[in-house]
């Protein structure tokens, strides 16, 4: 059985340009530009906590950045 290695990115060991390399060649382009967004963080709390069901709506599938505003 071969062993299986993990990816790059996740090596500490490897330097970082390498690692973020080898994290964007893995990424779609969604994925990409979703971290160019951002929302607020009343967007996804209920009554001041964190709330998964409006996370849900308000991250989707990603994001670069939550602001305290």
């Amino acid at each position: 059985m071969k062993k299986q290695s993990k990816s790059i990115y996740l090596d500490v060991k490897q330097p970082i340009e390498k690692r973020v390399k080898d994290l964007l060649r893995k990424m779609t382009l969604e994925e990409k530009i979703k971290q160019l967004c951002a929302i607020e963080s009343h967007n996804i709390l209920e009554n001041g906590k964190f709330s998964f069901e409006k996370s849900k709506t308000a991250i989707g599938k990603g994001v670069g950045e939550i602001s305290a505003i």
